[in-house]
């Protein structure tokens, strides 16, 4: 077990214990129509769900309120929701979906990422937070294929097929000794490798 899983087809999550949230979610995710972003996602299963809260962020840092869509509140088929962002920035948008209860209860139900046209070819991959304490998340906005983690000697200590669809993943690094990393991300493009520092 590599610390890493494939949730869905564009976010995946960290093996461990699951815990049972009002809303079941299938998936999430961000994609780049035209000049806006259309957001999906999917629940099969709702019980005490009020409503929906989009945020969106540049850096994956500070998020503001994109907008709020009524949930069904309780419901147990599959229901589609759906958002546009009207007017995403050049380069990386990210997107954070919550779900709110009647009680007033936030749930996280994580994040989208898209590359929207206009920008100047920043990086295609994106480590957030960097030096990392236990666990960080990996975006990335290109076609990729595989995702590499290396120690300071190149030997591989992680490694995830993915779908060849930008996406995020959360690493676990919870149980390898501090200090520098390489990670790298693969393309039919190419090769990029960025730098982790673990604490």
């Amino acid at each position: 077990d590599f610390g890493w899983r494939r949730a869905d087809q564009t976010r995946y999550e960290l093996n461990g214990e699951q815990t049972v949230l009002p809303v079941e979610l299938l998936s999430f995710t961000a994609k780049a129509v035209g000049d806006q972003v259309q957001l999906n996602w999917q629940t099969a299963n709702e019980q005490n769900s009020d409503y929906f809260v989009i945020e969106h962020s540049t850096d994956a840092r500070t998020f503001t309120l994109l907008g709020e869509v009524t949930a069904a509140g309780h419901s147990s088929t599959l229901l589609d929701y759906e958002m546009w962002d009207k007017q995403p920035v050049a380069g990386l948008n990210y997107y954070r979906l919550r779900q709110v209860d009647f009680d007033g209860t936030i749930h996280e139900h994580g994040l989208a990422v898209v590359r929207f046209a206009g920008d100047a070819g920043g990086p295609t991959v994106q480590v957030f937070p960097n030096p990392v304490a236990d666990q960080a998340t990996v975006y990335w906005t290109a076609e990729a294929t595989d995702l590499w983690l290396f120690d300071i000697n190149g030997r591989p200590v992680r490694q995830q097929p993915l779908n060849g669809e930008p996406g995020s993943l959360s690493l676990d690094m919870s149980d390898l000794p501090g200090g520098f990393y390489l990670l790298r991300l693969e393309t039919p493009q190419g090769v990029e490798t960025m730098r982790l520092v673990k604490r």
